[in-house]
């Protein structure tokens, strides 16, 4: 398992003083799947792996061309990409969808190939 995601599992109830909720052995589990699925693609490691406070997992990359998150809960995800130099009423468009399930690899393949190949 990814050594972040291992650390990260290690965080009890509570770990931010703030009544934050711990990132189950599942979750941890599908995020460490996606990221062996997109790094045996050819893909770069998420530049970030955060606990969040209601005990979801996100993965992060980033580029001079945007980012792309994802978010992993028990049975569903959130995937959020924000493109730098496309702009709409003069701010980036930012896209994003929530689904259950295994994320989109070929999406996720493509945004982030995007992301990596222009930096």
């Amino acid at each position: 398992m990814n050594a972040d995601i291992e650390k990260i599992l290690q965080y009890p109830d509570n770990w931010d003083g703030c009544g934050a909720v711990r990132v189950s052995e599942n979750i941890g589990a599908r995020a460490d799947q996606l990221i062996q699925d997109l790094v045996g693609s050819g893909l770069p490691l998420p530049e970030e792996i955060l606990p969040n406070l209601n005990g979801t997992l996100t993965l992060y990359w980033s580029s001079d061309v945007g980012m792309c998150e994802v978010e992993m809960g028990e049975t569903s995800y959130t995937i959020m990409v924000e493109l730098a130099d496309v702009s709409f009423n003069g701010r980036p468009p930012y896209f994003g969808f929530q689904a259950s399930g295994k994320p989109h690899l070929a999406y996720l393949r493509a945004v982030i190939a995007m992301l990596k190949t222009s930096s």
